[in-house]
């Protein structure tokens, strides 16, 4: 059996967006693109209905990029623990960095 991981939005956001000028940006978006093209076969990957509607937000033609990637990967089912776990998380979230995911 596999290991599993759960793919959240920043992730589809690298693989998504256009080659950035910055470094660091760029050096990120790199090393995901190599996990997705090299390394993702190795696990099962899920995500939760969150990530497809933050994937479809924004520009129509950036959104159906982004919503590429996650074709065939499997849903999780979203219950109220699920619920109470995310707004915990996001809780200990910067504003800032909260609100920038789904680019």
């Amino acid at each position: 059996m596999k290991p599993s991981i759960y793919l959240e939005t920043s992730v589809i956001g690298c693989l998504a967006m256009r080659l950035s000028g910055v470094l660091r940006i760029a050096a990120n978006q790199q090393i995901t693109r190599d996990w997705w093209d090299n390394h993702r076969e190795r696990y099962d990957l899920f995500i939760s209905r969150y990530v497809v509607d933050e994937c479809s937000r924004g520009n129509p033609v950036a959104a159906q990029e982004r919503l590429v990637f996650l074709k065939d990967i499997p849903l999780l089912d979203v219950d109220d623990s699920t619920k109470t776990l995310a707004n915990a998380l996001l809780a200990k979230v910067p504003c800032s960095v909260a609100t920038q995911g789904g680019r």
